[in-house]
């Protein structure tokens, strides 16, 4: 590791965007470093245009975040070498199998890779605790939210908060298991949150003030009228033999308007898949006819990993 004296450097988090798992990530490292008076810069991330480590300011960060998303190959090891330190804090099958096992990482990179939490939990639960254990004489005298007298939350938001990570948590892992899960999915993209903190300087406050509630409320209704749209567009498919069967069978549908949303054809599919059967790591294609044209779509289904490092 190659870096000059910290005096006067901050701490960076890179986070997953436009993932609510990865806003949520970068929630928790807000409120620790707020708590911790402590300077920060945040970098959303995309994958489909990652941060290269020439496009930061390298010698104005001390630390490095990772969150919800770990970059393009060698990108770890590239900002490892200018920096104190990487922390990795990610649940993504990529991340596990370019950084797990034998894999040789700058003795400066931390990680906490596990495929059974969402990012956003991942971090709540590392930042929480960095917090606390920042003096280890603490441990067995504070609350899990105080340290020192320093709150990772304010008393106020002691139980809605962490219940917001968990319906994030339960979504981005397709779980589903927590009762109006899907509904406060649905609510919380209507309400169209620029995931951007630099863009969205209040979106941290934005998070914080969000009421599960309300936001399950907003997406009932939602998820009330995709499910009209689907039950009219299952009535319009029909199914066929590719190749007189020998390439097995397909489902065409005739109400393109219908499906040009990619999460409207998700539900779709998975209406799909709750109703017929369908092979785990397998994959549901759809014919799309619009007038003389033919789109061809594919929804996979895979199996869940269960894998941590």
């Amino acid at each position: 590791m190659a870096c000059a004296g910290s005096a006067g450097r901050v701490s960076a988090v890179l986070y997953h965007y436009p993932c609510p798992d990865g806003a949520f990530a970068a929630l928790a490292a807000h409120l620790y470093f707020s708590a911790a008076a402590l300077p920060v810069r945040f970098f959303p991330n995309t994958v489909y245009n990652p941060i290269r480590s020439d496009t930061l300011p390298l010698d104005e960060i001390k630390d490095v975040y990772l969150l919800d998303f770990v970059g393009p190959l060698g990108f770890v090891t590239d900002i490892a070498r200018k920096v104190e330190s990487v922390t990795i804090l990610d649940h993504h099958k990529t991340a596990f199998e370019s950084l797990c096992g034998n894999v040789t990482l700058e003795k400066n990179v931390n990680k906490v890779i596990d495929m059974q939490r969402s990012g956003a939990t991942i971090a709540f639960d590392f930042f929480s605790n960095k917090l606390l254990t920042a003096d280890s004489s603490l441990r067995n005298h504070e609350s899990y939210n105080t340290a020192n007298g320093v709150k990772y939350l304010d008393d106020n938001k002691l139980e809605t908060v962490p219940k917001l990570f968990k319906f994030i948590e339960d979504g981005d892992l397709w779980r589903w298991t927590i009762p109006n899960s899907k509904a406060f999915s649905s609510g919380l993209k209507d309400l169209d949150i620029e995931f951007d903190v630099n863009i969205n300087r209040k979106l941290f406050d934005q998070l914080l003030e969000l009421d599960p509630e309300q936001v399950i409320s907003r997406g009932q209704a939602t998820l009330s009228h995709k499910q009209r749209l689907i039950d009219d567009c299952l009535e319009k498919s029909y199914e066929i033999a590719l190749g007189h069967g020998e390439f097995g069978n397909c489902l065409v549908n005739t109400h393109f308007y219908l499906l040009c949303s990619i999460i409207f054809f998700s539900c779709y599919a998975n209406v799909l898949l709750c109703e017929g059967e369908f092979i785990p790591n397998s994959y549901l294609y759809l014919i799309i006819i619009v007038g003389q044209s033919t789109f061809v779509t594919c929804h996979s289904f895979k199996l869940q990993h269960n894998l941590k490092c």
